[in-house]
């Protein structure tokens, strides 16, 4: 009778965790601005998030315009990433996390760098 209590008690206490959903914690670029920087940044998990979005965008520009790639080397990594980002924030409000690497890519490629000297 014990077993079939315990067997009884252990059958409702899964059945209760099936039906809970699980928490995930799901971060976008979609509220990238300064303001919204402001708010996450002390938040680890939403930083490296962010930082992964903008690594991707660079390889993804690399990948659709081989002619104005950005060099492995050039790359930051994280602490350089949130560094660029509080730096652009600081200077001026209109900045959001896309703009920022929009910027980073121009400003490292050196084919889109010898198409500014030109002008």
């Amino acid at each position: 009778m014990l077993r079939l209590l315990i067997a009884s008690l252990l059958l409702l206490t899964l059945s209760a965790r099936a039906n809970e959903m699980p928490k995930l914690d799901i971060y976008s670029v979609e509220n990238n601005t300064c303001e919204d920087w402001k708010k996450i940044s002390v938040d680890p998990a939403a930083v490296k998030a962010q930082y992964f979005w903008f690594i991707g965008f660079v390889s993804g520009n690399n990948f659709a315009l081989p002619n104005s790639q950005v060099a492995s080397k050039r790359m930051i990594d994280e602490r350089g990433f949130v560094s660029l980002v509080n730096s652009r924030c600081k200077a001026s409000s209109k900045y959001t996390i896309t703009l920022v690497a929009m910027e980073f890519i121009e400003y490292n490629s050196p084919t889109i760098n010898a198409q500014q000297n030109k002008k």
